[in-house]
């Protein structure tokens, strides 16, 4: 697995925000969307119907 311990770029579209981070060794870039957009992703994936809800 790839670390970007590296100063975040923020870019700014139309429906978001992105965070684009330069890894300076491997010549790649990772574009992440905004704190917000990944947290709800994430709470919606782990939303299970079968599963009550604390």
């Amino acid at each position: 697995m790839n670390t970007y311990k590296f100063p975040v770029h923020h870019v700014k579209m139309a429906d978001d925000t992105y965070r684009v981070y330069d890894h300076k060794t491997d010549n790649s870039l990772m574009v992440a969307p905004s704190l917000g957009t990944t947290m709800a992703i994430g709470a919606a994936q782990g939303q299970r119907f079968d599963w009550p809800t604390p």
